[in-house]
């Protein structure tokens, strides 16, 4: 089980049981819970610092499909990975997007952070960019495509640590 504090004192809490990803979701100023007894990020057991970045046009978002050679192969998910030693969160993002698909984005805001299944503290971005061609690099980019969220959230081969973001989104909790 792990528990992930968000800023404006809701929390989610993660359980993985029967290789099943469990999510619950709390708002802390409903309930009457003390801040102090909300476990923060430094009781979980996070591995790495990573960032994902949203790039919507025409009411379609940016999605790739990971190559069949990375963790959670063949999914689909928004690009993005881990954040180098040394690196911001924007930096990360900008040699994400050019490794994963040669382009240039330009970060705008950070909209949401999650603990991932794989203990993976993600950050969530929204990006801009003018580029209308890719370039994938297939160790990490099996395919392309924009995708509304709804069609995002039916496909069965949707990364599963975006499925609360997409609901979250849907449902209006968080702002694109």
């Amino acid at each position: 089980m792990r528990a992930v504090h968000i800023s404006d004192g809701s929390f989610f809490i993660y359980v993985l049981f029967d290789n099943r990803l469990f999510v619950f979701f709390f708002y802390s100023h409903s309930m009457n819970i003390s801040r102090s007894k909300i476990p923060s990020e430094s009781s979980t057991s996070v591995l790495r610092h990573g960032v994902t970045g949203i790039l919507f046009r025409q009411g379609r978002a940016l999605t790739i499909r990971r190559s069949a050679t990375v963790i959670e192969p063949l999914k689909w998910c928004f690009p993005g990975g881990g954040i180098e030693e040394g690196e911001t969160q924007e930096e990360a993002l900008m040699r994400e997007f050019q490794e994963e698909l040669g382009i240039s984005i330009k970060p705008i805001r950070k909209i949401w952070e999650s603990i991932t299944p794989w203990a993976v503290h993600l950050n969530w971005w929204t990006v801009s960019s003018t580029a209308t061609t890719f370039n994938p690099n297939p160790a990490e980019v099996d395919a392309v495509k924009w995708m509304t969220f709804h069609e995002l959230l039916a496909d069965p081969d949707l990364l599963r640590s975006n499925i609360i973001f997409l609901q979250r989104v849907l449902a209006g909790d968080i702002s694109i």
